[in-house]
């Protein structure tokens, strides 16, 4: 420990850091600095001049003894009095230590006892160094009394069996010996002088403990993880209890703390990184217990619950299947990805681990599993410390390195390759591969290691584990922040270098379509995962997605109406969507676009709206050219509709276009498209029919139709109004034709809009009030055709 004089007890501290308490202490540091500090050169700190009696007086005492010469004022540097510490520093210190506590548990949790104790005693209890300095005063005291641990160690015994907690106690008396250093089951060890190995077996004969007690702490170094897990329990615990003690009388006495807020904040990250415990973390039980926990032979094993969900165990050396249930394994967990990651972080699992696997459904074998410890071995090397420099716990957590392994413990073609059909195939994409279209990947683990050195393991399964991780990856970071390249891990060896090149292929194409910036809309991103489809968007600014079992599905969920204007963009790799990706490759905001697709002698009719919603119909017709001019005069009466002052509509519809395609193939494009341009003229090959919705007192649907200007109502007709508007219209055709029904004219009243939650007259609903009406009409008439 060094200290400037003049800096210190100007008050000045130091940023945070590994080797600065910054802000959180000063008078606690120097009773730690007067009390362990050698002189080995220079001048001497001016305290040891002050008698202890005078040290509440301090400076009146020092300026005293300048004036009359028994001090001389260059003779002594002064960092300044400590009779008292006052009430903010104690909760500023405690979180210091127990920060501190992450890389060295033994020696913070005496110090933190010492505080504790401070703080308990607040405000006539002595510091350590005032009664160091009386014993020196005295010349009564002998070494071993003076010796700072020795007499830190007797305070906090003293203080713990007051309490009666000897748990505590006994955990902070192994503290201490291990802290010392000295191996006293080794009697050839001449290291250190004969009086401390003298004074620590003295101490631990009157602790009574026992040889094995000591041999198993001097083979600290050579601990397995089974004793760290242990020990990390009874660290945590301690250190709780202290921080909860100090933490109330920071609450009574500490009303101006000491520590600022900007290094409590990042105190306090860094405390919840490292012990705050979630489902996904990996914890780190060795950390600061044992330096060398590495197990020579590691068994993997999987596990069928009685449940019948599978799980994974790990246990150290050779473990048959049926030793297993005899023996505690290290960890379990669902997924073997996060055993191996939980392995290598606490040092369990070295190069030289020899692995073995016991797997009676075979889904994975050694070669994968050392696969997979390489690839987090080379993705996550594990730093010297764990302590996060204070500038990354300034800010959010942010991740920095990300890896992605698929497929340990899997085998997605098992039972799949029966007739032949997948070894055949061209068919080559993984996620709809051969003929049955099976998606290779059904197993996907994220690792995620962060800014303030946490590592998580999110693991997914399933026809969706993929988009699962994808979700996940794309929330990692702030809107504002690059996400880390992921690095990409197929552990199972059936198609690896395909599939990693896929995965890779669609996080590029995914993060691109979500979260590039510069776009200028919504775009939804949709991807085909065996015979179904997963359509990926943004929901509130966050990634979401939805998966639908089927080509009927996705259709469905297309044409449910958008609050705004969203991009349709399929995979290349999509297969049976080539109409629908010709149709979004020309969808526009703002623009109505209707296409034609012919099927002998009934058309397919496509729409896409202002705000990109898909409308879809199929009817018989005898000419082309009418479908498109009729829905070209509904769409226009639609616009002049909404340019009334009555309707309260978007500027989208409004201001609108409209644009008509023909799909015409080609010997080289099935799917080739051409512009049609379209005519208002007034020879029509059909009646045209105009519609109103409404709704009574009561709230009950009233619907009023108009041909050639005859007025036919719900009100007059109830439910034979169809019927009738159907014998009209088959009466005034010239050869008695059962083709269909155009509705060229339709309008919703504003309280029928309202009623039914439309919140403006989107063309999308409009289209479908006009496709549901025409076919109930053409059902009228071909259901009433005389003979």
């Amino acid at each position: 420990m060094s200290l400037d004089a003049l800096r210190f007890r100007d008050g000045e501290t130091l940023s945070l850091s590994d080797e600065s308490s910054g802000s959180s202490q000063h008078f606690l540091l120097l009773d730690e600095f007067y009390r362990s500090g050698l002189l080995l050169a220079g001048l001497p700190p001016l305290w040891w001049a002050v008698p202890a009696k005078h040290e509440h007086r301090y400076d009146d005492y020092v300026s005293d003894a300048i004036t009359s010469g028994e001090i001389s004022e260059g003779s002594f540097v002064d960092f300044g009095g400590i009779a008292n510490v006052p009430a903010n520093e104690f909760f500023g210190v405690a979180v210091w230590h127990l920060y501190k506590s992450i890389d060295s548990p033994y020696k913070s949790v005496l110090k933190l006892l010492l505080i504790e104790i401070y703080a308990s005693q607040y405000p006539d209890g002595d510091l350590l160094s005032l009664s160091y300095k009386k014993k020196i005063a005295e010349k009564t005291a002998n070494l071993n009394e003076l010796d700072p641990y020795i007499a830190m160690y007797r305070k906090v015994e003293k203080y713990l069996i007051e309490q009666n907690d000897h748990a505590r106690l006994e955990f902070m008396r192994r503290s201490f010996y291990i802290k010392t250093n000295v191996h006293l089951s080794t009697s050839n060890d001449t290291r250190l002088p004969d009086w401390q190995r003298h004074s620590l077996t003295k101490l631990t004969k009157s602790w009574h403990w026992s040889d094995a007690t000591i041999r198993h702490l001097d083979v600290r170094g050579a601990w397995k993880v089974s004793s760290a897990t242990q020990e990390r329990r009874v660290i945590t615990k301690s250190l709780q209890q202290s921080y909860a003690v100090l933490s109330k009388f920071a609450r009574v006495h500490g009303h101006n703390q000491k520590i600022t807020g900007a290094d409590l904040n990042t105190l306090g990250r860094k405390l919840y990184a490292v012990f705050q415990r979630k489902p996904s973390k990996v914890e780190v039980v060795t950390r600061g217990i044992c330096p060398n926990p590495q197990e020579p032979v590691l068994s993997l094993q999987h596990l069928t619950r009685q449940s019948g969900d599978a799980g994974w165990c790990i246990y150290a050396g050779t473990v048959t299947e049926q030793k297993a249930t005899a023996q505690k394994p290290l960890i379990t967990a669902t997924a073997p990805v996060k055993i191996l990651t939980w392995c290598y972080f606490n040092r369990v699992a070295g190069k030289s681990t020899t692995w073995q696997v016991v797997d009676p459904a075979h889904n994975i074998d050694v070669t994968e599993v050392k696969n997979s410890v390489s690839a987090i071995r080379e993705s996550f090397p594990i730093p010297s410390s764990a302590t996060s420099a204070s500038a990354a716990l300034n800010r959010a957590a942010r991740p920095e390195e990300i890896l992605l392994i698929s497929n340990l413990g899997v085998r997605p073609m098992t039972g799949k390759t029966g007739d032949g059909s997948i070894l055949t195939t061209n068919r080559t994409d993984p996620l709809q591969f051969g003929g049955k279209q099976i998606n290779l990947i059904q197993s996907v683990d994220l690792l995620v290691s962060n800014s303030w050195g946490e590592l998580f393991v999110h693991h997914f399964d399933g026809n969706t584990a993929l988009v699962d991780a994808m979700m996940e990856y794309l929330q990692l970071a702030p809107n504002d922040a690059l996400l880390p390249e992921m690095k990409i891990c197929c552990a199972a060896k059936d198609y690896s270098n395909s599939i990693e090149s896929r995965i890779r292929d669609y996080a590029t194409d995914l993060a691109g379509f979500l979260k590039a910036p510069g776009h200028e809309c919504a775009t939804q991103f949709i991807t085909q995962f065996d015979k179904g489809f997963c359509r990926a968007f943004l929901q509130l600014g966050k990634p979401n997605y939805e998966y639908h079992q089927s080509h009927a599905a996705l259709v469905k969920a297309l044409q449910q109406p958008n609050s705004e204007f969203k991009a349709v963009v399929f995979d290349p790799r999509c297969r049976n969507v080539g109409i629908l990706n010709r149709i979004y490759e020309k969808n526009k905001a703002d623009i109505i676009q209707l296409f034609v697709h012919e099927d002998g002698l009934v058309a397919n009719i496509y729409a896409l709206d202002e705000r990109g919603t898909l409308f879809t119909n199929r009817q018989p017709f005898h000419r082309v050219g009418i479908i498109f001019e009729q829905y070209a005069r509904f769409l226009r009466n639609v616009q002049n509709n909404c340019l009334e002052p009555k309707t309260a509509v978007s500027d989208n519809i409004s201001n609108s276009a409209f644009e008509f395609y023909l799909f015409k193939p080609t010997p080289h494009d099935p799917y080739g498209i051409i512009k049609i341009t379209t005519s208002l003229d007034n020879k029509k090959d059909y009646l045209p029919i105009s519609v109103f919705i409404d709704v009574d007192s009561d709230r009950n649907r009233q619907i009023t139709m108009f041909c050639e200007d005859v007025e036919f109502s719900s009100v007059e007709y109830s439910g034979r109004l169809f019927l009738a508007m159907a014998e009209h219209i088959y009466d005034h055709r010239r050869k008695f034709e059962t083709y269909p029904i155009y509705i060229t004219e339709l309008d919703l009243s504003n309280r029928y809009s309202s009623i039914n939650q439309m919140e403006s007259h989107q063309t999308i609903h409009l289209l479908n009030y006009k496709k549901r009406i025409e076919f109930q009409l053409t059902q009228a008439l071909q259901a009433n055709v005389p003979n």
